[in-house]
């Protein structure tokens, strides 16, 4: 039976999309989650908590997390979730979330603040039950109902107003809140549950709104120091037994406006006309403090009404907000969103305006799309006083000129990346530009020549002239960097620093080079080294040297001498050739480098200074060659003699047996 169990519940999971994981939040606990209906679900996993690894602290839920490479967003609080966790001192929920289980922070005692946003639509059974240091809380106009136990046992409450949203408050709701003074309940509330506020000791007023209905059995119960209930509805709810059961002394149901006959008139079977001698009629001396959540943010006042006159319970005032440059007017602290709202005076009353920074837009362009993009890796919606980046990616050769738009805070250094300031909805424009690079041209002797070009800055690719012009009693030679045209038009493609070089006749400087068309087979230089400049007229010696087993052939103007003189006259290269002797591939040689073993038909060379190694057949052609420092190679053809040659050392004979 246990087996058919766990296997319903795996299928049950499978259905559901389940999929357990964990996460670090982002104020550093770690959470762990359930994949449901495709958001990310909270959870408790039992053993791992219970083993000391409870969240504790300020902690704050993500809006969303990442599993397996996708993003979820974080969408409930499961049942039992944070139960125990009695570290735990404050908790933010996203606005993500729509829904908190039930007991989802049972018994957290050392919870002393939360935050609830207007996303959740119901407070489930014994959601905050136990959690004893809570001493404030705010039900967002979001939720239209209030669980069973629950805010049972939070003792350090001291104040509860249940907005306009909520219809029912469910059995024990607020039971044994025994610091709360006063709850005023909304107008949108119809029930009152059982026992919702029995014990609650210290508590001195109740405001009840006006759409109740019904009161359930000792909703009110040992309410010992309860001895003022404002009763809004002007038809009596019906009320359980026991509903306002108490030790209170003096205690007076005020009613407001003309509802106070339909209370003192009920029929004898009423539990209303056994509370009777306690009905008072709501005249008062009213006194309207309106204020802001924060000045800084928007003001507040009455703008139609009595203030601090004496007046029925029933009347009204009128009160509105301002909203300061970058904010707007969100709620009043009675859940009313309305502005400018009525509001019914029971009492002297203080009424809050609470206000929240606007969301503004950035809008990013650029001016040419095929020559880059911009990217805003903060998202493109921002609240007031924010700032977003903004980076942009050029193509080669192209770079940020500028950028366009107001409330630019920060640039790079490179214009890449900009920041923007958020206190209105802005649109930003990229500026693209093409490189530009710079052309210097000097003479190497202002007395000898002068020289000039069509500009100094260019754009990449763009085409630049530069000219000498020799003086009297000399010549132009070439540039620094051995063009001789002249004038000299090329590519601008970097920063160019070009000297034009002007020589008295007779002392121009000519390059030789020599080069060999293998280098394993031998060298060459010219006056000793591989180059040699020297004045026109001068005489430089080429020397061929070949390597033991080759032999000198010729130079590339096929003259024959291995050592020779030759003239400059001009910029010169020569290249001398060696071929075989003929005896080369007949030395068995073995180094301390270089190891040549044959097994069979493999060969292995091991080659640590990654030498070239070529191998030849027994009439000369290559049929190999690599640097590899282990080199293995197979010989698929038949028996034979070869020759395996590393670097320009002699040859070494090899004979494959198949």
């Amino acid at each position: 039976m246990k087996k058919v169990l766990f296997f319903a519940v795996l299928m049950m999971a499978a259905m559901q999309g389940w999929c357990y994981f964990s996460a670090v939040a982002p104020s550093g606990q770690t959470l762990y989650y359930n994949i449901v209906n495709g958001g990310a679900m909270v959870t408790r996993p039992s053993t791992t908590w219970w083993n000391g690894t409870k969240p504790t602290g300020a902690l704050v839920i993500p809006g969303s997390v990442t599993y397996s490479g996708a993003v979820y967003n974080v969408t409930s609080i499961g049942e039992s979730a944070f139960k125990d966790c009695t570290g735990l001192t404050s908790v933010t929920i996203p606005n993500s979330v729509t829904s908190i289980g039930n007991y989802a922070f049972h018994s957290c005692s050392g919870l002393t603040s939360i935050t609830i946003p207007n996303s959740v639509t119901s407070l489930s059974d014994g959601a905050f039950y136990g959690c004893s240091e809570l001493t404030s809380i705010t039900i967002p106009d979001s939720v239209t109902s209030i669980g069973s136990l629950a805010f049972s046992g939070c003792s350090g409450l001291t104040s509860v107003t249940i907005p306009n949203s909520v219809t029912s408050i469910d059995d024990g709701a607020f039971q044994g809140c025994s610091g709360l003074t006063s709850v005023s309940i909304g107008s949108g509330v119809t029930s009152i549950g059982q026992s919702t506020f029995r014990g609650c000791s210290g508590l001195t007023s109740i405001t009840i709104g006006s759409g109740v209905t019904s009161i359930g059995s000792m909703a009110f119960e040992n309410c010992s120091n309860l001895d003022t209930v404002y009763m809004m509805p002007p038809t009596p709810p019906s009320l359980g037994t026991n509903a306002f059961y108490s030790n209170a002394s003096g205690r007076v149901f005020i009613i407001a406006g003309c509802g106070y006959d339909n209370y003192y008139n009920v029929d004898s079977s009423d539990r209303w006309y056994n509370l009777r001698n306690y009905l008072r009629r709501q005249t008062i001396n009213i006194n309207v403090n309106v204020q802001s959540s924060n000045t800084a943010r928007g003001t507040a006042s009455v703008v139609l009404g009595p203030n601090n006159e004496v007046v029925r319970c029933d009347s009204t005032v009128v009160v509105q907000a301002t909203a300061n440059t970058g904010y707007h007017f969100d709620h009043w602290s009675n859940g009313s969103t309305a502005n400018p709202a009525n509001i019914t005076l029971t009492s002297d009353s203080t009424v809050t305006a609470y206000f929240e920074r606007n969301s503004y837009n950035l809008t990013v362009n650029v001016n040419d799309a095929t020559l880059g993009t911009v990217t805003t890796p903060d998202g493109t919606n921002a609240l007031y006083g924010d700032t977003l980046t903004v980076v942009a990616t050029h193509i080669e050769h192209y770079h940020v000129a500028s950028w366009q738009g107001q409330g630019i805070v920060a640039t790079s250094a490179d214009k890449d990346t900009v920041r923007v300031s958020m206190n209105s909805n802005r649109t930003l424009t990229c500026n693209f530009a093409i490189d530009t690079h710079t052309v210097a041209v000097t003479s190497n002797d202002i007395a000898r020549g002068s020289v000039s070009a069509t500009g100094t800055e260019f754009a990449y690719g763009s085409p630049c002239t530069v000219s000498a012009t020799a003086y009297t009693g000399y010549t132009f030679q070439s540039w620094s960097n051995g063009v001789t045209a002249n004038p000299y038009t090329f590519a601008v493609m970097e920063d160019v620093e070009l000297t034009a070089i002007f020589v008295v006749p007779g002392e121009e400087t000519y390059t030789v080079t020599v080069s060999v068309n293998d280098p394993a087979m031998g060298s060459a230089t010219v006056n000793g080294n591989t180059t040699a400049t020297v004045t026109g007229g001068s005489e430089v010696t080429l020397t061929a040297t070949p390597n033991a087993g080759y032999r000198f052939v010729r130079w590339n103007d096929d003259n024959t001498e291995e050592t020779r003189t030759v003239t400059v006259t001009a910029d010169m290269s020569f290249t001398a050739y060696f071929e075989s002797d003929g005896t080369q591939g007949i030395e068995d040689i073995e180094t301390p480098e270089v190891a040549i073993v044959i097994n069979g038909n493999t060969l292995t060379v091991q080659n640590p200074d990654r030498e070239t190694i070529r191998i030849f057949d027994c009439i000369g052609r290559q049929i190999a060659t690599s640097n590899l420092s282990l080199f293995n190679y197979h010989f698929s053809t038949s028996s034979g003699v070869y020759f395996v040659k590393v670097g320009i050392l002699p040859s070494k004979k090899i004979v494959v047996v198949k």
